[in-house]
């Protein structure tokens, strides 16, 4: 499936052959057993969802895309469900590129199936992108994400992810009324100096008396239209 050319634009993040060649070998040397098993969470007292399949990439050949095998999918608590059908082509552009200097890159660590996920619910624009990122916090917690570093990526996509809306249209001559997505631009562009305050943050407020920010507290600093307030990023 061919990401839409203006988030291709907008979110491409890769940017490094190292960091490819390293993904690639990493996903080529485990894709006989799958990288990712279902819901290795699935006894957790929380419910985060639950992923079926096993996730096997193999990289495209153009450098930049990972070609899903195997159908994988999530449906969170709510029962929404994105898929990742065979030949679904990821490039984990749906992450914002600053975040990488923190958590790596999109093909490595316990994230990948989340990740892959993430970039299926900003191609398909199924649901809003308010749910789909919330969706990629909880199949990362589902997938064995620490808590402060799920929060640190959903932090980070809510500002600087992809976003759009929907517009309902009128139909010509014998059509009816049509929805159209259209795509908003990003409100901003984080720096790898902004993820580390957000970073810092999350992890100095777990250790407070006010307990750990949540997520409608995230929320709250990014809200979803407008210009993002001055508090979307921590000033610690």
């Amino acid at each position: 499936m061919q990401r839409a050319p203006i988030f291709k634009t907008m979110y491409f993040r890769l940017g490094s052959w190292i960091a490819l060649i390293s993904a690639t070998a990493t996903l080529t040397a485990s894709c006989a057993l799958g990288v990712a098993q279902t819901s290795p969470n699935s006894t957790n007292a929380e419910d985060f969802g639950t992923f079926t399949g096993t996730l096997e990439l193999h990289p495209t050949g153009d450098g930049v895309h990972m070609s899903v095998v195997k159908t994988y999918s999530y449906i969170d608590s709510e029962r929404h469900t994105l898929t990742a059908n065979p030949g679904f082509e990821t490039d984990g552009a749906s992450i914002p590129r600053a975040l990488w200097t923190v958590v790596g890159s999109p093909f490595t660590g316990k994230y990948i199936g989340a990740a892959v996920i993430h970039d299926v619910g900003c191609d398909t624009h199924k649901y809003s992108w308010e749910v789909t990122h919330r969706m990629f916090y909880t199949a990362m917690r589902e997938l064995g994400v620490s808590e402060n570093y799920a929060k640190l990526l959903y932090w980070g996509v809510r500002i600087g992810g992809p976003r759009w809306d929907e517009t309902v249209k009128g139909g010509g001559l014998g059509h009816g009324p049509r929805t159209v997505i259209v795509p908003l631009p990003s409100r901003a562009e984080l720096t790898d100096e902004q993820v580390m305050r957000i970073q810092r943050y999350i992890e100095n407020r777990a250790e407070t008396k006010a307990g750990a920010v949540t997520l409608d507290q995230i929320d709250a600093r990014t809200p979803l239209t407008g210009d993002l307030p001055l508090n979307a990023v921590p000033n610690n």
